[in-house]
């Protein structure tokens, strides 16, 4: 292939990419093909390819090295590498069903799994709780703010599912509450005194600013369809609350109690829960996670410090004139 085919053949998949994608994936792909070309073209040399190269001379490393690169400068995260990738391997799926090239060089290749453990927080329960507690609740709108936050940190559930939910109902002879939701069925979690002390007003001056009916109780029939009450986060007006509001109310106090963002306050009751002491299953079905392994962070923050220990006092590590004891 010449030095020019490299953009003269973009130039024809470009072409053909108006013609069978949306304008918005198009334009994606795009960026995604002149990028890469790009990056080839400046950095030929590093990747080993000819002066005069061509797309039979890219590979795997070429290609691994422009998304690392990329992902390390510009800051991607993971769904945009993921989404150059997708975008890379269907130009080299023209490429090959064009008869540009005999094969795809990048056929298999796929992007390593990392999972997105949680940070962990320094502060203890003790003094998050203290710090949401100092959270004022006066106006409907502070109340909506403080409620979600505690729901967040007491039952593990996302604030995108809490902004969907259809009705929460309060068990106080539990001390738990029972999510209802329009196309799945309900959970039940444990919530706490504070919790349900925040939900029950909630309840009274939604009650008040839409005049439905107050909220199902245990043992009673669920609520009615959204044809016929209001949704549940309302304003003081009654107005319905979208999701992107209510996710718009947290930001301020989220910063407030020193967390960057709700799913670190979630990724904080997760840890707490575990320094409970509880068990894997338990923080499984706490965060609603589908693979265990997703837990095994979470089991035991201080499982360096730990291993650290075992190494320094493990008899195959100790040394002949050195003592051998068990950790204190």
């Amino acid at each position: 292939m010449g030095a020019d085919n490299p953009r003269s053949i973009v130039g024809q998949y470009l072409t053909a990419l108006q013609v069978e994608m949306r304008p918005n994936t198009a334009r994606l792909y795009q960026t995604a093909i002149l990028r890469f070309r790009d990056y080839c073209t400046n950095h030929g040399p590093a990747l080993f390819l000819p002066e005069s190269w061509g797309w039979g001379d890219v590979g795997v490393q070429s290609l691994e090295r422009y998304l690392h690169q990329s992902s390390r400068e510009q800051g991607w995260s993971a769904n945009t590498t993921h989404a150059h990738l997708t975008a890379i391997r269907h130009f080299f799926r023209y490429l090959s069903r064009s008869g540009y090239l005999n094969r795809n060089p990048i056929q298999h290749y796929t992007l390593k799994k990392t999972g997105n453990p949680p940070r962990f927080s320094e502060v203890g329960p003790d003094e998050l709780g203290a710090r949401l507690q100092q959270l004022p609740s006066d106006t409907p709108e502070q109340l909506i703010q403080c409620l979600l936050l505690e729901l967040t940190y007491s039952t593990g559930v996302s604030v995108a599912q809490l902004c969907r939910a259809e009705n929460l109902e309060p068990l106080p002879q539990s001390g738990s509450l029972r999510i209802h939701f329009s196309k799945r069925l309900p959970l039940e979690r444990p919530l706490g005194t504070r919790g349900l002390s925040l939900l029950e007003r909630y309840l009274k001056v939604r009650q008040h600013s839409t005049g439905s009916q107050p909220s199902v109780r245990a043992g009673l029939k669920p609520v009615p369809t959204r044809h016929q009450c209001p949704p549940f986060w309302v304003d003081d007006k009654g107005k319905p609350l979208p999701p992107a509001k209510l996710k718009q109310l947290l930001s301020a106090p989220l910063l407030e109690i020193g967390l960057p963002h709700a799913n670190a306050l979630r990724d904080s009751g997760l840890q707490h829960f575990s320094e409970a002491g509880a068990d894997m299953r338990s923080l499984q079905k706490f965060r609603g996670l589908k693979r265990l392994q997703r837990v095994q962070d979470c089991k035991n923050p201080v499982f360096g410090e730990l291993q650290d220990r075992l190494f320094s006092h493990h008899p195959r590590t100790t040394g002949p004139g050195s003592e051998r004891g068990l950790p204190d």
